[in-house]
């Protein structure tokens, strides 16, 4: 016996003998046959309720480009959660990210052909050893040192000091690092 459906069997000759068929209806209550939807309809309005009080993280995309000194474009395109407001956001080394979620960045000739490209952080885990970052959200400036790109042979990277000079570096198949100079 349930509470929320009446069951009927129907028997009916067919050629063989007799078919049984068996056929649940919804019992009518006082929400009429609403009341097996009602729990469902409750939590979902529970659910929708507390959407509004929880602190939502707010991320944010932030495209930089810039040139080196040797005339080299770097673009540097980031996500952040700006949710706790950093004053400077600073990742350093390979692993597990404080603020940034993700990070590529792309190097140019002077004249805009692409030399290479590299995912620095994906999803929240920096991948490379010598990898730096320091950026300050207000500003919207990279400050301090850098060392953005690749770091194996035949790679290239962005290293320096900031409010010095950054210079492109490639790193050779003997593993010694070059600095790069336009054609």
């Amino acid at each position: 016996m349930s509470k929320y459906f009446r069951f009927f069997v129907t028997s009916f000759p067919d050629r063989d003998g007799i078919l049984n068929r068996i056929q649940a209806v919804p019992r009518p209550t006082a929400f009429g046959s609403f009341k097996i939807a009602m729990p469902i309809v409750s939590l979902a309005i529970a659910m929708i309720i507390s959407l509004g009080t929880i602190d939502s993280a707010i991320a944010v995309t932030q495209k930089l480009q810039f040139n080196t000194a040797a005339r080299y474009r770097v673009e540097v395109v980031f996500d952040y959660d700006d949710a706790n407001h950093p004053a400077i956001i600073h990742e350093q080394g390979k692993g597990k990210t404080k603020t940034v979620e993700s990070m590529k960045v792309s190097f140019y000739q002077p004249s805009g052909e692409l030399i290479a490209s590299y995912d620095n952080i994906i999803d929240g885990v920096a991948i490379g050893n010598y990898f730096e970052f320091n950026f300050e959200p207000e500003t919207q400036q990279l400050t301090g040192n850098i060392d953005l790109g690749g770091e194996y042979p035949g790679e290239i990277y962005l290293k320096g000091e900031v409010d010095r000079e950054l210079s492109l570096i490639k790193v050779e198949p003997s593993g010694e690092e070059k600095e790069m100079k336009p054609f």
